[in-house]
């Protein structure tokens, strides 16, 4: 996560449940994470309603997003044959060559066969496919909102809510929780982007949005303190380079907005689309054409 900027408690569905359940790290997921079996809407009158989810026996999980990647990164430790660099941000691509800056120093690596972009929103990895292939087109857009996270305790929240996606809806804004322990909810709030703009502003529209709750809010968080960060869209109409054999996966191909609860579902799905065209040796054009549509 970005320094001084906290963890956000992740949505996985049974699309994404099935990468981890492949790579057999389901039992360990499930001793970290919450299932939900419904929304929990909390009104602006004060009134919370729970719906179940449509599909019968449909259950999502929340779990934190540093405990998801502990697990995930703990299995790739006790692998053989894979290798773990931190602190590495990568600079250029030339020639089948990595560039990699680490703390001031270049170090370089042989490119392999296949490189695998999944490096977020800002990836570099794909500033270089751009450059190496030009008709790869890419659309950025800033979103009109921001969002932050904060903590909500249960003690002013139905029990139930422990078991739900909590979604507090207003006219242009909103907030969306799952739970983070059995006394806390943490909670991503989205709020137009001027009125993010200083923390007088912050205080007096969250306190006029959620009144049932804020005291609660100002409780466990310091709200005069709260960062917030941008949310950005980005789209391409490629995620393959064949020249530099390049593909990109997850946010460093396709963002959505965190509060969609679809992004990281669909980057764990990538994973797994991914390793069924490489073990067979498929044309990797047809997975980006695939997954573009998705």
């Amino acid at each position: 996560t970005s320094e001084g900027f906290p963890s956000i408690s992740l949505l996985i569905s049974p699309r994404g449940q099935k990468i981890v359940k492949d790579l057999g790290l389901w039992e360990t997921f499930l001793q970290k994470a919450f299932p939900l079996t419904g929304r929990f809407r909390h009104l602006p009158t004060g009134d919370s309603v729970f719906m179940p989810y449509g599909k019968k026996d449909w259950v999502n999980y929340a779990i934190d997003r540093n405990t998801l990647a502990d697990i995930i990164f703990t299995e790739a430790k006790n692998t053989p044959n894979i290798s773990l660099y931190s602190n590495h941000q990568l600079v250029s691509m030339t020639q089948g060559v990595l560039c990699f800056d680490v703390n001031g120093e270049i170090k370089t690596f042989e490119k392999g066969d296949l490189l695998v972009g999944a490096d977020g929103a800002n990836s570099k990895v794909r500033e270089l496919m751009k450059e190496s292939e030009p008709s790869i087109q890419i659309h950025k857009e800033k979103f009109s909102h921001r969002y932050t996270q904060v903590s909500l305790s249960m003690d002013h929240v139905p029990k139930q809510a422990l078991h739900a996606i909590n979604i507090w809806p207003r006219k242009d804004h909103c907030m969306v929780g799952m739970p983070n322990s059995k006394e806390s909810l943490k909670c991503t709030l989205i709020l137009p982007k001027d009125v993010t703009e200083n923390s007088d502003s912050v205080i007096k529209f969250i306190q006029e949005s959620f009144p049932k709750i804020y005291e609660n809010l100002k409780t466990e968080n310091d709200l005069k303190s709260l960062r917030f960060a941008d949310l950005n869209i980005i789209e391409m109409n490629s995620y393959y380079e064949a020249k530099s054999n390049t593909v990109l996966i997850g946010d460093a191909a396709h963002t959505i907005l965190p509060f969609m609860g679809q992004g990281v579902n669909l980057g764990l799905e990538d994973v797994g689309v991914l390793y069924e065209y490489i073990i067979v040796n498929k044309d990797l054009h047809d997975f980006s054409n695939e997954r573009v549509k998705q």
